[in-house]
């Protein structure tokens, strides 16, 4: 076998691996759980050992380096760095890796996608890839299904369509994205009649996947998006009568959509009170709050959910734990600061001047771009507008934030750059023996990072799955879970449920419940190191020191917990709750209707307060004592 041969079996290999994470990805849930993004770690770093091999067999090696990959490999080194300074080393740690795979797609991806033919392969996998998904998503809009895949999918979910995701909106944001390939195929691309027809019915599956979704964020990017590409599109020779029937079928189903039953039931929920309502507004605001602490390196890399306690709104609407902004604009800018958000906007602009560049080749039809039987016209027009659907989405949701959207995101900006080895400046150079020699290393590093971190949180994840299933046994759970912080110290949630099984089994009133109690206070101090944001440690810790008569010193670890979280219902109860311990009614009172104040007890939701509050009242008219609880609700 000569090496052009070797040559093109390890570019087919790396396009199956690409294939392979793009298909798996949204599959798996979106790859938002540990186990499934494992195996997008997994495929990336086969990836990379493919690539070390074609730079030295490819007989004409030529690194692709356009100005935007200048700003992705800024932001990659931005997101090394700013881990190194973090906060809480963990999180900013598994969001890092997070950015270094999706940067090390966008590389693999430019550099070895160099002809059409795979680039029309990705595409249309996709297409056939969201089409699927569309009829999964309308099999549980049309049936209520409880079920995605193996396990039941959220109650709240129950009357949309999430195909195989957990949320709808992130169904909306991966099939808005593939969506305008489908059209652009149909209207521009070189396919013989069958296979045309093939993608119009494609286009209007996925399209009615996004509107049985139920996402408004969805249905408006998608609006926007379709009305802009048409327009482009109607004034290229050959597509306009195309373009014109296509926009009638388009406003037809949308008349379809707006006059069902359902929409308008959609529409009246945000609308309960006679205004827009929506939780939104108080977590933006509390992103803003964020920002303003750390205005240029911004809160930390995923740090977003774990400070969210401190900039907390004091509204009932918000006591839950958001995970994220829900507007990725202002995620980034809460988590990567000015600097972050610089590098990313300089992207995006790079990556339109780049599309416009690339696209008036094409209109000049003078160059390979418009040669026979070639689809560059349409992935480029499909692809850009993919990107900006999922922009326009992302002001109002996290898209960006689940695994299988950011890496469908990433590679369609990848092969809009792609085709700039098109233009009369290729940006193609050959690639010298230093040259081959200094990106070998750069990929060594990264694939023994990458491989050293998933066996770290393979082996933690394992015991923490472990654990799960010794339920019914304390001392074998605590003593996975001390295996899994053995695997990761850095995991600041281990060394809280280890501090919390100490704790439950010290209240049990036993002869060595002080030990038990003292070893517990050991994993919530270790846990207040980890995540000094973290109100629940604080808690936890005083908790124990009042149970073991510490009740002065137990004192500033409830003020502490408040500091952290001062608009919390569950932190008012607990300090309510201490001064129950030491006979302070009055202000045990006064925190208990703190408590009901943020967070009443509707639907049971929030009964802590209301059963003390009875107990504080008799004692009040009462002489005689009443038993302190010993067991209160747990978070």
């Amino acid at each position: 076998m000569n090496r052009e041969t070797l040559d093109k079996w390890l570019e087919r290999g790396i396009l199956g691996l690409v294939l392979a994470i793009l298909v798996f990805a949204p599959l798996a849930t979106g790859a938002v759980r540990p186990f499934e993004f494992l195996v997008v770690q997994a495929l990336t770093v086969l990836i990379g050992v493919l690539w070390i091999f074609r730079l030295w067999i490819a007989p004409d090696t030529k690194i692709f380096w356009p100005p935007i990959a200048w700003a992705v490999l800024a932001f990659v080194l931005y997101a090394v760095a700013r881990c190194s300074i973090a906060d809480i080393e963990y999180v900013a740690r598994q969001e890092m890796i997070r950015v270094v795979i999706y940067g090390f797609l966008f590389f693999a991806i430019t550099n070895n996608v160099k002809r059409a033919e795979p680039a029309q392969i990705i595409a249309v996998t996709l297409i056939i890839l969201a089409s699927g998904i569309a009829v999964y998503a309308a099999f549980q809009f049309l049936t209520k299904s409880p079920n995605l895949w193996t396990f039941n999918r959220p109650v709240q979910y129950l009357s949309r369509g999430s195909g195989t995701f957990v949320n709808p909106n992130h169904l909306a944001g991966f099939l808005e994205m593939i969506l305008p390939l489908t059209i652009a195929f149909t209207l521009l691309g070189r396919f013989k009649h069958v296979s045309k027809i093939f993608l119009g019915y494609a286009g209007l599956i996925i399209l009615v996947g996004i509107g049985f979704s139920v996402s408004r964020g969805g249905w408006a990017a998608t609006g926007i998006v379709l009305l802009g590409m048409l327009v482009i599109l109607f004034k290229q020779r050959g597509s306009r009568l195309k373009a014109a029937i296509i926009f009638v079928l388009l406003m037809c189903i949308g008349l379809a959509f707006v006059n069902a039953s359902w929409f308008e039931r959609r529409v009246q929920q945000s609308y309960a009170s006679g205004q827009f309502e929506d939780i939104r507004p108080w977590i933006w605001e509390s992103a803003i709050d964020l920002w303003k602490e750390e205005p240029w390196l911004g809160g930390g890399p995923g740090h977003f959910d774990e400070r969210y306690a401190k900039h907390r709104q004091a509204d009932w609407r918000v006591q839950g734990r958001p995970q994220y902004v829900h507007n990725d604009y202002l995620n980034a800018l809460a988590e990567w600061g000015i600097i972050g958000v610089i590098i990313i906007l300089s992207s995006f602009l790079l990556l339109a001047r780049g599309f416009f560049c690339t696209w008036a080749q094409v209109g000049k039809g003078q160059t390979d771009l418009n040669r026979k039987r070639s689809n560059r016209e349409a992935i480029l027009l499909g692809a850009l507008f993919g990107v900006i659907a999922i922009l326009l989405h992302s002001v109002v949701d996290f898209n960006l934030q689940i695994p299988a959207n950011a890496i469908l995101f990433v590679t369609l900006m990848a092969l809009i750059t792609s085709f700039r080895r098109y233009e009369t400046r290729s940006f193609s150079d050959p690639a010298k023996w230093v040259t081959k020699m200094g990106l070998s290393v750069l990929l060594l590093v990264g694939i023994w990072y990458l491989s050293l971190q998933g066996v770290r949180r393979f082996e933690e994840q394992k015991w923490l799955k472990r654990a799960e299933q010794l339920a019914g046994n304390p001392d074998e759970r605590i003593a996975a879970l001390k295996k899994a912080y053995d695997a990761e110290p850095q995991n600041f949630n281990t060394t809280y449920r280890i501090g919390e099984m100490l704790r439950h089994q010290s209240w049990q009133g036993n002869a060595d419940y002080k030990e038990k109690a003292l070893e517990a206070m050991r994993w919530f101090h270790r846990g207040m190191r980890l995540n000094r944001h973290s109100p629940y440690n604080y808690l936890r810790y005083g908790m124990c020191m009042d149970w073991i008569g510490e009740h002065e010193k137990a004192r500033a670890f409830f003020e502490k917990a408040v500091q952290v979280d001062p608009n919390g219902y569950f932190v008012a109860s607990f300090m309510g709750w201490h001064y129950l311990q030491i006979e302070d009614y009055d202000n045990a009172k006064q925190w208990f209707d703190r408590s009901l104040e943020l967070y009443n007890n509707y639907l049971n939701r929030n009964p802590m307060p209301g059963i003390y509050l009875e107990i504080i009242n008799r004692r009040l008219t009462e002489t005689s004592e009443e038993p302190v609880l010993d067991f209160p609700p747990q978070p």
